[in-house]
């Protein structure tokens, strides 16, 4: 499990190895509301940071988005089954 800083809970990967299927505007969208492409939402420390980045520009955004999907995949943990 990658390690949280609120101390539980798991931290999902955001570089290309699990976001590939994700556009642009996936994770603009992601951003601006806390949804996923998925229908799920985001919770724990990612709530304050959608809170912030909703209040970005559609700009900035997109900026962030295309820095996301630029990062190189990296392989880790999987998602937890649940319960």
């Amino acid at each position: 499990m990658r390690s949280n800083p609120e101390g539980e809970g798991w931290v999902p990967n955001i570089t290309q190895a699990a976001l590939k299927d994700y556009s642009d505007k996936d994770i603009v969208y992601l951003l601006e509301t806390g949804n996923t492409p998925e229908g799920d939402s985001v919770g724990g420390a990612m709530a304050p940071v959608i809170r912030n980045t909703s209040q970005l520009t559609p700009q900035d955004r997109e900026a962030m988005a295309v820095y996301i999907k630029s990062l190189p995949p990296v392989e880790g943990p999987k998602k937890p089954e649940k319960r």
